[in-house]
Parts: structure tokens; sequence; C-alpha cells
């Protein structure tokens, strides 16, 4: 008799778990499902140590439209194949954009920033550094500031 009351209350606790409503729209399982707004990325701004070393990068991301819901991105910065960071980000209602500013040892070749909603991708922003007057610049960024930091590992700062 145990059995069969244990058993009912498990169904019963199933059964009531499995009739919740989704009321998120970024649920892909909702009938109001809509992906997040297209987001468009660059490399705005370089950082230089006091020595004159190529030590940030400033990334400017915005929204074709203005959020209509909060989200989670997660974004993954990689040089080459190798991932050097990576962090989630809270999207709020009504955003129209935010700035991610990576800090680390950066060398020449390429690298990518990478934005994941819900393990699906859903944006990139691809750029080199190079070799230019004798420093590492970023391709087709032409404002540099210098900073204090002289990081030897990976960090990022955003600004929303």
């Amino acid at each position: 008799m145990k059995k069969i009351a244990i058993a009912s209350l498990t169904l019963l606790l199933f059964a009531a778990l499995s009739c919740h409503e989704r009321n998120n729209i970024y649920d892909i399982g909702n009938d109001s499902f809509e992906s997040p707004p297209h987001l468009d990325a660059w490399p705005a701004v370089g950082y230089y140590d006091p020595q004159g070393y190529l030590v940030g990068i400033g990334f400017q991301i915005e929204f074709t439209d203005q959020v209509k819901r909060n989200f989670v991105i997660h974004h993954s910065f990689y040089q080459d194949m190798s991932l050097r960071t990576n962090f989630k980000m809270d999207v709020i209602r009504g955003s129209i954009g935010y700035t991610v500013d990576i800090f680390g040892p950066y060398e020449i070749g390429p690298y990518s920033l990478r934005f994941n909603f819900g393990g699906m991708a859903i944006g990139a922003c691809i750029f080199e550094v190079i070799q230019g007057n004798g420093v590492l610049v970023i391709q087709r960024v032409s404002d540099y500031e210098k900073t204090t930091f002289s990081p030897r590992k990976w960090f990022y700062l955003i600004k929303e």
C-alpha cells in the first residue's frame, strides 16, 4: 500500500511539473518564440600600456533593434583557434548596445569574439592584430588609448 502511495505521489509530481507554462519568448519551446535581435560588433579602440605594447581591445556591440526581453549572451574570445577567455552577460530589456574591453598578452595573428545564445551562434567579430610602424596594431582601427594595465592573463570589462 505504501508503494502505491509513493508511486502515485511521484506520478502526480511529474504531471504537475510537465504542465508548467513557458513564458520566456526566447525559449524555443514557447509558442511566441522570438530570436534575439541581430547584433553587429567591431573592434573600436586599442589600449597600449606605458611601454607601448598592445594590451587591450575595446569592442562595440550594437543590436539592430531594441531588446524586447532579458536574455543571456555567451561570449568566447579566441586567438586563432585557442580560447583565451569566455564570459556571459545578461542583456536587459531595452538595451541597444554595450562595450566589452578584453585585456591580455596580444600577439600577431587572427582573433575572434564569438556570440552565442542558447548554445547557438548568433554573431562574431573577426579581426587581425598586425605589425605596423614597429608596434602591434589592430587592423582597421585608428583609435588608441594609453592604459595602466600590463596584463599577463586574459580578462574583460563590460560597460553598458
